[in-house]
C-alpha cells in the first residue's frame, strides 16, 4: 500500500509546463511558433517549428543567430553562430518553415531558451523565447521523504497494536 500511495504522490507532485513566445517584433514577422511535445520529456525528441515570413525588398547576405539559457535564475554563456549554418542564406523574400528535433534534457526547476537572429548591421529579424518549468524532482523527493516518514511512524504504530 506504501509504494501504490507513493507512486499517487509522486505522479500528482509531478508537474511541467512549457510556453513558447514571439519575443520581438523582429523584421520576419512570425506566423506560428509550435512546440511540442507539451510539456516536454525528458530524454525524448521534442519539436519546435517557427513558420516566419521575410518582407519583399529584403535580401541578406548572412547575420548572427545568439543563444541564450536560463535555468533557475542563473545565466549560461551565451553562444553565437553565423546564421548561415542555421538558415539557408541569402536570406530573401518569403515565407519560411523551419523544424528543429533534438532530445530534451532532464531538468528540474525554470529553463528560459531564447533563441535571436541579427542582421549584419545588428538589427533584429526574429526572436522567440522558450519556457519551461518542471518540478518533478525537486516535489518528488520532498512528498517521498514526507510519504516515507507518515508511513513508517504509522505502519509501526499499527504493527505495536496488533
Amino acid at each position: 500500500m506504501y509504494r501504490l500511495l507513493a507512486a499517487i504522490l509522486f505522479a500528482t507532485a509531478s508537474t511541467a509546463t512549457a510556453s513558447i513566445v514571439d519575443c520581438g517584433p523582429g523584421l520576419f514577422p512570425i506566423d506560428v511558433l509550435a512546440f511540442s511535445p507539451d510539456p516536454p520529456t525528458a530524454g525524448k525528441d521534442s519539436t519546435i517549428t517557427i513558420l516566419y515570413d521575410v518582407p519583399a525588398g529584403v535580401e541578406l547576405a548572412g547575420g548572427i543567430a545568439q543563444y541564450t539559457y536560463v535555468l533557475n535564475g542563473l545565466p549560461f554563456s551565451p553562444s553565437q553562430n553565423d546564421l548561415c549554418d542555421d538558415i539557408a542564406c541569402p536570406i530573401v523574400a518569403g515565407t519560411y518553415n523551419k523544424t528543429t528535433v533534438a532530445p530534451w534534457p532532464s531538468l528540474s526547476g525554470k529553463l528560459v531558451s531564447t533563441m535571436k537572429w541579427l542582421g549584419q548591421d545588428g538589427e533584429l529579424l526574429l526572436c522567440m523565447q522558450i519556457t519551461t518549468k518542471t518540478m518533478e524532482k525537486m516535489v518528488s523527493r520532498r512528498y517521498m521523504s514526507i510519504v516515507r516518514h507518515f508511513f513508517k511512524r504509522h505502519y509501526n504504530d499499527a504493527e505495536t497494536e496488533v
